[in-house]
C-alpha cells in the first residue's frame, strides 16, 4: 500500500483574503464539515499522522495512537474523537486534520460554489454511498479490529484479484467490485483524489 494516500495529506493553502473576497468564511466551512464528516471516518484515510509533540495532549483525551515512524505517530479511523458528525477534539485535533480540505470544501472556500450548493453536493453523496456504509457493518475483523473503509477496499481488491486469477471470482465480487469502483469515482470527484481509483479500474476492465 502507497503510504502517500493512506494517510490525511496537506491541502493546498488558500488565503483568508481570497477567502473573504469570494464571501466564504470559516464559519461556512465548519458547517460544511459538520454535515459530512466522512474524512473522519475511515472512507478516504487509514489514519491520521501525529506530530510527537502532539501525542501525549491527544492521548490525555481517550484516543490511543501507534506508532509509525521514527518520529511520527498516528490515530486510525474511524476517528474515537467523532461523535456523529462534529469532533469532539476540534481545538486539539491533530495538525493534519487542522491542514486538510476535502475538494468540495475548497471550492467553497473559493467561491466556485456557494455553501448552499456545497451542502447540496453533502447530501446528495451521502445517499450515492448508502450502500457502502451498510457494507462498513460487514467488514472482515483483523488484529481484533474491524477494518475502515479505506484499509478494506485495498485488502477487497488484493483478494478479488486473486481469485480472478484462479477463475473463481464469483459474480457478487463481480459485482461488488464495479460497485466499489463507482463508490470511488464519487470519493474522486468530490473529496479527494485517489490512486486506489486507477487501480480499481484497471481490474474492472480485466473482469468486463
Amino acid at each position: 500500500m502507497n503510504n502517500r494516500n493512506r494517510f490525511v495529506g496537506k491541502a493546498p493553502k488558500i488565503k483568508k483574503k481570497q477567502r473573504a473576497v469570494e464571501g466564504a468564511t470559516d464559519k461556512d466551512i465548519i458547517t460544511l464539515c459538520t454535515q459530512c464528516a466522512l474524512c473522519c471516518k475511515g472512507f478516504f484515510f487509514s489514519c491520521v499522522r501525529v506530530d510527537r509533540r502532539k501525542k501525549k495532549k491527544i492521548e490525555k483525551l481517550g484516543m490511543p495512537t501507534h506508532k509509525i515512524t521514527h518520529a511520527d505517530y498516528a490515530l486510525n479511523q474511524p476517528c474515537s474523537g467523532l461523535s456523529g458528525e462534529a469532533c469532539t477534539i476540534y481545538a486539539a485535533r491533530p495538525e493534519k486534520c487542522v491542514e486538510y480540505h476535502c475538494l468540495i470544501a475548497m471550492q467553497v472556500m473559493v467561491g466556485i460554489i456557494n455553501l448552499k450548493h456545497g451542502e447540496k453536493i453533502i447530501s446528495d453523496v451521502k445517499k450515492q454511498i448508502q450502500w457502502f456504509s451498510k457494507q462498513t457493518q460487514l467488514m472482515p475483523i483483523k488484529n481484533g479490529e474491524r477494518l475502515n473503509p479505506y484499509d478494506f477496499m485495498h485488502a477487497y481488491l488484493k483478494k478479488a484479484r486473486s481469485l480472478n486469477k484462479k477463475g473463481k471470482l464469483s459474480k457478487y465480487d463481480n459485482t461488488y467490485a464495479i460497485r466499489v469502483f463507482e463508490y470511488l469515482k464519487i470519493i474522486d470527484r468530490y473529496f479527494r483524489k485517489t490512486g486506489l481509483i486507477g487501480k480499481y479500474a484497471t481490474f474492472i476492465k480485466q473482469i468486463r
